[in-house]
């Protein structure tokens, strides 16, 4: 199965830089081309030919509705369809890698409860037969990987170009988690439905923003590759399973465990600053950075462009710390505003 991980490793590794801008479905979807777009599967001119498939540009592929795809598109339609396959896909959306000194959790709420992004997403630790409103999960990566068998044993070209077409949607829809996972409402418990315009402003913001980048050009991608030992890895690191101290390597566990979120705001009193607002079990971010050094209040004038076209002039208020990538070693010195 080395073929599958490069295939998925390389799909995967571009998102992490952009995947900060998503989540609408058509943000997803942009994202997952551009990903693809990065890939070993477009860079690579042997590596499809090599599977018995066409060349990277060729309209071979049909997706779940029919139509037919290059490869790029349908690791896009893939990024997209995670959400609109069905409608309460949403809710297996969702890790929170804090939770239970750091053994995670999904989505959890009175009214919702879903399956943990990872298990959703990779069914590595068996079968998901079902879950809220949804049946079972048939889009895994567990899935993915049965259709790259069945590609490299169908004994007809239609059968393989069949098989390869669902591993390459499979593949977007993984890639889809990934991207999730860097909105810190979805390692946050915090369900944030596009109905209520305050609680997704979040994803219209970001989608503007990456269109915007897309349209002209301005889209980049500078993270080096990442390479770990299972695939979820890219969610969060075994050591966070069985200690309590955190990585942040993995995309939720970086995102998580740095980022507050509009139910989890700092707390600020005088010098103090503190992640305390009444949501216990989220210990970080906390007041202190990963490195030891407080964070810090800050306040600035900033002039705002609104959507109308004009200019909103007002105090802005920040809590400065460093933001550490546990990958890297690295800090930026952002934290929330």
């Amino acid at each position: 199965m080395r073929n599958i991980a490069r295939l998925f490793a390389a799909a995967l590794v571009p998102c992490f830089a952009g995947a900060a801008l998503a989540y609408l479905p058509s943000t997803h979807q942009n994202l997952s081309e551009q990903a693809a777009a990065r890939s070993n599967l477009a860079l690579d001119s042997t590596l499809l030919p090599d599977l018995g498939l066409g060349p990277w540009s060729a309209v071979d592929y049909r997706d779940s509705t029919g139509a037919p795809r290059t490869a790029r598109d349908i690791i896009g339609f893939g990024g997209r369809y995670e959400d609109e396959a069905q409608t309460f896909r949403g809710v297996n959306h969702f890790f929170d890698p804090q939770f239970q000194n750091f053994t995670g959790r999904g989505l959890d709420n009175p009214s919702l409860a879903g399956v943990p992004s990872p298990d959703w997403a990779l069914e590595d630790r068996g079968e998901v037969v079902s879950t809220l409103g949804v049946g079972p999960q048939v889009f895994s990566f567990r899935h993915a990987q049965q259709q790259y068998f069945t590609m490299l044993t169908a004994q007809s070209p239609p059968a393989r170009t069949a098989a390869a077409s669902g591993m390459l949607q499979m593949l977007g829809m993984t890639i889809h988690h990934l991207q999730d996972m860097a909105q810190p409402q979805h390692t946050r418990n915090e369900a944030h439905p596009p109905f209520n315009p305050t609680l997704s402003l979040y994803e219209s913001y970001t989608a503007a923003k990456l269109d915007a980048q897309i349209a002209t050009g301005a889209f980049t991608n500078s993270y080096p590759i990442t390479a770990f030992a299972t695939a979820r890895q890219f969610w969060h690191t075994v050591a966070s399973q069985t200690d309590s101290i955190p990585r942040y390597i993995g995309m939720a566990e970086f995102t998580g465990q740095n980022y507050v979120s509009l139910r989890s705001m700092f707390s600020v009193s005088g010098t103090i600053i503190s992640n305390n607002q009444g949501i216990p079990g989220f210990p970080l971010p906390s007041g202190t950075s990963a490195d030891g050094t407080p964070k810090h209040f800050l306040r600035r004038t900033k002039s705002i462009p609104l959507r109308d076209g004009s200019t909103q002039t007002e105090t802005m208020e920040y809590v400065v710390g460093n933001v550490f990538d546990g990958f890297l070693g690295t800090r930026r010195p952002r934290a929330t505003t």
